[in-house]
């Protein structure tokens, strides 16, 4: 399947549940301006009941700054490629709850904010 562009972030194991829409927009647009040329690329989705999974693969190259819980990380120009898995829940004919998986450190270490060797266990 072809890459899309970015409408949105995912955070490590992150629910999105409780999020309006406008914050939903806000939370995608950090990621936007952290790196303007991503893209996500669905490899899979499937659908059960009351749930929709979407796997695949977000894209970019870190060129402008990202706001994390420790201040803002300056950019580095590094290329990223993360592998995620997207669980949705639907109630009613609409979404209501999101969770979002993904390696972390390997993000960070894509990045080039994770310190040498802090990812070896």
């Amino acid at each position: 399947m072809s890459a899309t562009p970015l409408i949105r972030g995912g955070g490590c194991c992150e629910s999105h549940a409780g999020r309006s829409p406008r914050e939903e927009t806000r939370y995608g647009e950090t990621f936007k301006a952290a790196a303007p040329d991503a893209t996500l690329e669905l490899r899979t989705a499937t659908e059960g009941g009351d749930r929709i999974a979407v796997e695949g693969t977000f894209r970019g190259t870190f060129t402008g700054p990202l706001p994390t819980p420790q201040g803002e990380a300056p950019p580095t120009g590094n290329r990223f490629a993360l592998d995620f898995v997207d669980v949705f829940e639907v109630r009613s004919g609409q979404f209501s709850a999101q969770r979002v998986y993904y390696d972390q450190m390997a993000l960070m270490s894509q990045l080039g904010l994770m310190p040498e060797g802090a990812a070896a266990g």
